[in-house]
C-alpha cells in the first residue's frame, strides 16, 4: 500500500503558531500575555517588545513590536502578565513622509484599565508643554559668584580635629 502524499501547506495555518502579522484592518488578537521578551532589530538599531498572546484555542502568539506606533502603544499600556487583552491592527496611516512607508497603526486595549490612567496623562503633557501666557518661560540664570569659605575663628590652643592629637 503506498503512502498517504502529504496536503500542501496552507500559508495560513502555517503562520497561525506563528508571529501574529495582521494583513487587513480590523484583525485583532486577543488573548492572555503569557510572557514578554526583547526582540533586537538591525533595521531600527535597537531593541523592541515581544507579547506572548496565549489565545483560547491555548495557543500562543508572539507580536512583535517592532514597528513604531505598536512599540508605542505596547510601552504605553505597559501589559502585564496574566492580563487579558486585544491587539487591534487599524491598518495604514492616511499619509507619510516623503521616502518613507506609511506607518501601521494599532491599538491595545487591556481589559480592566482605563485605556491610560489620568495621572499619567497629565504627567505626560506636563512634561511636555510650554508655559502658557500666564506663566512666564524661566529666564536662564546666571551662577552666582560664590565667597570663598572662610574657615571659623578658632582659638590656637584647640586641637585641630583634622590631625591626631599625638
Amino acid at each position: 500500500m503506498a503512502a498517504k502524499p502529504e496536503p500542501e501547506p496552507n500559508p495560513d495555518e502555517a503562520n497561525a503558531s506563528g508571529p501574529w502579522i495582521p494583513k487587513t484592518p480590523g484583525e485583532k488578537l486577543t488573548g492572555v500575555l503569557s510572557g514578554l521578551d526583547i526582540g533586537w532589530s538591525d533595521y531600527q538599531g535597537g531593541e523592541y517588545p515581544i507579547m506572548r498572546i496565549t489565545v483560547d484555542t491555548g495557543e500562543e502568539r508572539p507580536v512583535h513590536g517592532f514597528s513604531t506606533v505598536l512599540k508605542g502603544e505596547i510601552l504605553k499600556h505597559k501589559p502585564k502578565i496574566g492580563e487579558y487583552l486585544t491587539v487591534t491592527y487599524l491598518g495604514l496611516a492616511a499619509k507619510a513622509k516623503p521616502g518613507m512607508n506609511p506607518a501601521k497603526l494599532y491599538r491595545i486595549y487591556v481589559e480592566g484599565r482605563e485605556s491610560m490612567d489620568v495621572a499619567s496623562i497629565y504627567a505626560r503633557l506636563e512634561g511636555a508643554q510650554e508655559p502658557g501666557p500666564q506663566e512666564p518661560k524661566p529666564q536662564e540664570s546666571k551662577p552666582q559668584e560664590l565667597e570663598p569659605a572662610t574657615e571659623p575663628d578658632v582659638p590656637a590652643d584647640t586641637p585641630n580635629e583634622e590631625e591626631p592629637p599625638f
